[in-house]
């Protein structure tokens, strides 16, 4: 039998959804709000959707956190620290899934990869990608979810230990549902 998740609202828009489709926010001692990228550090916190809107309510209307939190707080710089914290995550998920083998990259073996009528998860276009690659991509694998990255092609190379790459694919593998949470999220943010 499965554990029910546990359920959390978000501070900005009153949300109920899973704690894990949440980001976790906590307040430091001189007041700054930080966000908690594992949900680990103690303390009372608050959630906040993974989408702008919802954060720049929270920044907008710093009485939401002070009477979430009951403390007085800072919620400068909040977005930025938000939408660090999503896009390293990210990062570090698109290496960590590299380092398993579960990325392809680079145009050839993309063509390769559908040629073979294989499938994939996603794919991960660099920031400064051609529209034409991020074209010719797409079309090789019609209805695969398409993300862009805020790495440029080197970058984005280097975090998944090759050369530049503008275009990534993903393959389905036990983290890549995790690698594409993270990526929408950031795109959502961003």
């Amino acid at each position: 039998m499965s554990r029910a998740r546990p359920q959390r609202t978000c501070a900005a828009c009153r949300t109920e959804r899973a704690r894990d489709e949440l980001i976790r926010l906590v307040v430091g001692p001189n007041g700054s709000v930080f966000v908690d990228v594992r949900a680990k550090l103690p303390g009372r916190g608050a959630y906040v959707c993974p989408q702008r809107s919802c954060v720049d309510r929270l920044c907008a209307r710093p009485e939401i956190l002070r009477r979430a939190f009951k403390a007085p707080v800072d919620s400068t710089e909040l977005a930025a620290r938000v939408l660090e914290a999503s896009t390293q995550r990210a990062i570090d998920a698109l290496s960590l899934v590299a380092r398993t083998g579960g990325l392809i990259g680079g145009a050839a073996q993309l063509e390769r990869l559908a040629r073979r009528q294989q499938s994939l998860a996603g794919l991960v276009f660099a920031a400064d990608a051609a529209d034409r690659a991020k074209r010719n991509a797409s079309k090789l694998f019609d209805g695969v979810p398409c993300f862009q990255c805020s790495l440029d092609a080197a970058s984005l190379g280097e975090v998944i230990g090759k050369g530049p790459r503008a275009v990534v694919g993903i393959r389905y593998s036990a983290l890549s549902e995790t690698l594409l949470q993270e990526l929408a999220r950031a795109e959502a943010l961003g």
